[in-house]
């Protein structure tokens, strides 16, 4: 989750979440999960090589 623009080399715009509220849920790693509430409009960046992914604030 970062607010600066992803390196163009790496990953590729691969969605966009309008105006609103989410809720991101982790992979859980032994007895945490992690969950991260969003509020507004975020594009989502993916590397299809590694399967990261990368959500950008607007």
């Amino acid at each position: 989750m970062t607010d600066i623009d992803p390196v163009p080399e790496l990953f590729d715009q691969v969605g966009e979440l309008p105006t609103g509220q989410y809720v991101v849920k982790g992979i859980p790693i032994g007895k945490d999960a992690h969950e991260i509430k969003l509020d507004g409009h975020y594009l989502v960046y993916g590397n299809q090589e590694d399967g990261n992914v990368m959500i950008v604030k607007r």
